[in-house]
């Protein structure tokens, strides 16, 4: 996650708006790791319903 904050704060243009929003909003630790904890909730989510991963539709 770490990473993908770098990236999103050097080009805040190529990441989608929640993550954008996040970098700018939290100090950069606490951003990354909101972005852990919701990568990890949509993998339980998809382990516990026995679905593939769905891209979100905003």
């Amino acid at each position: 996650m770490t990473s993908c904050a770098v990236m999103a704060k050097r080009s805040p243009e190529k990441v989608d708006l929640r993550t954008a929003k996040i970098i700018a909003d939290k100090p950069f630790r606490l951003a990354t790791i909101t972005m852990a904890n919701k990568a990890a909730r949509a993998i339980r989510a998809m382990l516990t319903k026995k679905q593939e991963y769905r891209q979100p539709a905003f």
